[in-house]
């Protein structure tokens, strides 16, 4: 078996608290044998989620400047059948740079907010862009290689189409 083979066979830690299905990347950018998008359920079987994270405001423009909203890990993913609510994914824990302790993404702080304003079904995308990286880590006796994904990126269903809410780059 190779190394994305490997990879592809067990789901990263921060996914594993969600019940996941095999889905087609929605970015025709994220396709490819090393793209792994799933889609994401509760164990409840429920497939409809309130999304929760932060918000950041940025300035961007260089002579017209204007203020965009964005929106930061970590996110979290309450259930709107049963209501349980698990993280998804932060940086500082999850991905290359999460297990590497060097993460550089801004990350918000404090109680998480709904960042979507009604319940959707949602779609991840991560990647492992390298497949010497996964050799290494695995010469070098790391377990958890899955854990590495050098890329996130969360979807929820808008209008009847998946769309990004966040795109992390972990590595």
């Amino acid at each position: 078996m190779d190394i994305l083979q490997k990879l592809k066979s067990k789901s990263p830690r921060c996914l594993l608290p969600f019940k996941l299905d095999d889905s087609e990347s929605p970015n025709k950018s994220f396709i490819g044998e090393e793209f792994i998008t799933k889609s994401i359920s509760c164990g409840c079987e429920n497939q409809s989620f309130h999304i929760l994270g932060f918000k950041q405001e940025e300035t961007s423009g260089f002579f017209f400047k204007k203020k965009v909203t964005i929106e930061i890990p970590p996110i979290y993913l309450k259930c709107e059948k049963c209501k349980s609510q698990s993280l998804i994914f932060n940086p500082v824990k999850h991905g290359w740079d999460g297990e590497s302790d060097c993460c550089a993404c801004f990350i918000g702080t404090g109680e998480p907010k709904l960042l979507v304003d009604s319940p959707s079904k949602v779609l991840v995308t991560y990647s492992y862009q390298n497949p010497d990286n996964y050799l290494a880590l695995e010469e070098d006796g790391i377990s958890n290689p899955e854990d590495y994904f050098d890329t996130f990126t969360l979807y929820n269903e808008c209008n009847g189409k998946f769309v990004p809410l966040i795109s992390c780059e972990c590595a």
